[in-house]
């Protein structure tokens, strides 16, 4: 063996990892990597090999990351060279895709013959609970609020580690099943409670994890535990959005739970408020600018969700409202005064109309469309029609002599008829809207003439 192959198999047996760190040209030379034995002998760059490294074990550590970035070993160096003594560090890390993997860190400088000083670090095993406790206490502070570990044979819980910071915690012992129940009734929102209850029980963590490695489930959670059931409690500065990740410590033995609680605050708002954004998009998509009512697209998808959300028994009728003499007050008084007429029409129409169980729209220049759900019979569609209409009489531009009334003709359609799509329904009350023009106007329509 030359001299570099007989420390790269030195190294292995000592260590899992052997790496000689040149922080100046920010370069790392292998000795030995037991992961990966075809990097041994290759350089790299050493800001990129922290990253990629043991399949990123400092990356995922960013507190000891920042301990080994080039800045921060040029820095020791240059205190061991001002004192005469090097600096040696130990730390403790916990892989983050391995709970169960714990390693130990050392980090020492030597100056070399050609005056250089340059960083050695090794990296092996390190099993010890205390040290395992310590570590899962640092990333705890940095990432999560609190690691627990389920008994799964006796159903005891124990809490690794916890931060201080954010929701309160659960008791750092007990029953699992006690006093999870206890704790989601006192602090997680109403709406989540069930979820939080149901999924998190033993006996389900384990259903779970059947054939699975994690497992995880997302609720809501105030500070002072009330009010739980409040109506806006998402819009409070005391919620709080949580993400409870689910494994088995030891995946082999599979004998002890973990759980590790994250707070998702942030990112939920974030999530919520892009929601938001595009509801409010959709909305001004499917909204007439002029009247505020739906417009033919809003209008068209609307009436069909309600169409298909209907029982079988239940009556729906759709009016096709035509405006009469509305040309004549585009030309006479311009423009300006056609759309205040639309917009009064638009006015009327929301008042005439239930909130909840009916919908409106204007899907043309003067035309309006009316969904009309949970009716009665056929005469509670007329009677509303015949409001709308004598509404639309008292409507106009102009004063006195000059003043232009305006009226419209209603065409209605049932769901009961064999018209269960929105555009069938459509072209039946536009066919009788034509009927109620050719009978002088101003009148409702409802039946064909075969009904007559």
């Amino acid at each position: 063996m030359n001299d570099f192959q007989e420390y790269s198999y030195l190294f292995s047996k000592l260590s899992l990892l052997a790496v000689k760190i040149d922080f100046d040209r920010d370069r790392v030379m292998v000795i030995a990597n037991t992961f990966r034995p075809e990097e041994n002998g290759q350089e790299y760059a050493w800001r990129t090999y922290t990253i990629t490294c043991l399949n990123g074990l400092f990356s995922s550590n960013p507190s000891v990351r920042s301990k080994i970035r080039s800045g921060a070993l040029k820095e020791l160096a240059l205190t061991g060279a001002f004192t005469g003594k090097f600096p040696t560090r130990e730390m403790e890390i916990l892989h983050s895709k391995d709970p169960s993997a714990v390693y130990r860190l050392n980090l020492s400088f030597k100056k070399e013959e050609d005056g250089r000083i340059y960083a050695y670090l090794t990296l092996r095993n390190d099993s010890d609970q205390s040290l395992l406790q310590s570590i899962v206490q640092t990333l705890v502070f940095n990432n999560c609020d609190y690691f627990v570990t389920v008994d799964i044979r006796s159903g005891v819980y124990t809490m690794l580690a916890a931060s201080n910071n954010g929701t309160p915690l659960p008791p750092v012992s007990g029953d699992y099943d006690v006093e999870i129940i206890k704790y989601a009734k006192q602090y997680v929102v109403y709406d989540d409670q069930q979820l939080v209850i149901n999924e998190m029980t033993l006996k389900n963590c384990v259903e779970h994890l059947k054939g699975r490695s994690s497992y995880s489930i997302f609720f809501g959670m105030v500070e002072d535990g009330t009010p739980v059931d409040a109506e806006n409690v998402r819009e409070s500065s005391g919620y709080h959005r949580k993400k409870i990740e689910f494994s088995y410590f030891d995946d082999r033995t599979r004998d002890t739970l973990l759980l590790v609680r994250t707070d998702i605050t942030y990112d939920f708002h974030q999530e919520l408020q892009k929601v938001r954004r595009l509801q409010e998009m959709l909305q001004r998509a499917y909204t007439d600018a002029l009247t505020g009512l739906l417009n033919h697209e809003g209008m068209a998808e609307q009436c069909q969700i309600q169409l298909n959300a209907a029982r079988s028994d239940e009556k729906i009728a759709l009016l096709f409202i035509d405006l009469d003499n509305f040309k004549p007050v585009n030309d006479t008084f311009g423009h300006p005064a056609g759309d205040e007429v639309l917009k009064q029409v638009g006015r009327l129409l929301k008042l005439e109309l239930r909130a909840t169980d009916d919908l409106s729209g204007r899907i043309g220049g003067d035309e309006f469309v009316v969904m009309i759900g949970h009716l009665k019979d056929r005469l509670h569609a007329v009677n509303v029609a015949e409001r709308i209409r004598q509404g639309i009489e008292k409507i106009g531009a102009g004063t006195g002599k000059e003043r232009i009334s305006v009226s419209c003709s209603v065409g209605i359609a049932y769901n009961n008829e064999g018209q269960n799509l929105y555009a069938d329904m459509v072209a039946l009350a536009d066919k009788r809207v034509y009927r109620a023009k050719a009978l002088g106007k101003g009148c409702v329509v409802n039946e064909d003439p075969d009904h007559d």
